[in-house]
């Protein structure tokens, strides 16, 4: 595995404008968004429809995809109680594949294809090299009006993840409603 990029996020990057495809069809564009946006970045969900990775769970930060949608989808109301308008999950699988995923695990919110890496290009997003694939590196972008306004990265338990982004959405409107 090779690690290609990390980067160094400033608060306040404004997102630039570029329709994704959602698994809920058409397109969805982040910096469009209104409201508190979550959007949980992972590698790979396993689905029968594509290969697998050789050693995959062996991978420092691959293991846990699943584990992760299932969380958020476990959270979802609470996060929404707690001002979330809009939970994503993004990777760079096709829409095809993620389509199948939100239906097995039964996902209450939206996956969405960045298959080219355009969006994790433009942003900085880390990326890894795994056999063929280059994948998405775990981590989560709060965003509010299109602009990322905290990260979480790197995300070392994923089944937490919900949870750590509850504590800095309830920290973030605490500040931002004194």
């Amino acid at each position: 595995m090779k690690n290609i990029v990390a980067h160094n996020f400033d608060t306040a990057l404004l997102l630039p404008s570029l329709p994704l495809a959602s698994t809920q069809g058409g397109f969805i564009d982040l910096r469009k968004q209104q409201g508190i946006v979550v959007v949980f970045v992972f590698p790979r969900i396993s689905s029968g429809l594509q290969d697998s990775i050789e050693n995959w769970s062996e991978i420092a930060g691959a293991k846990g995809c699943s584990e992760q949608a299932l969380a958020f989808a476990d959270m979802h109301k609470i996060l929404e109680d707690a001002g979330v308008q809009k939970i994503y999950g993004l990777s760079c699988q096709t829409p095809a594949l993620q389509s199948e995923i939100v239906n097995r695990l039964a996902l209450p919110y939206p996956l969405l294809s960045d298959i080219d890496l355009i969006f994790s290009q433009l942003i900085g997003l880390p990326v890894f090299e795994v056999a063929q694939y280059t994948l998405n590196n775990r981590i989560t972008l709060l965003i509010d009006q299109g602009e990322i306004f905290d990260i979480i990265y790197p995300v070392p338990t994923p089944s937490l993840n919900p949870t750590q982004v509850l504590l800095k959405i309830d920290k973030y409107l605490g500040v931002n409603q004194q």
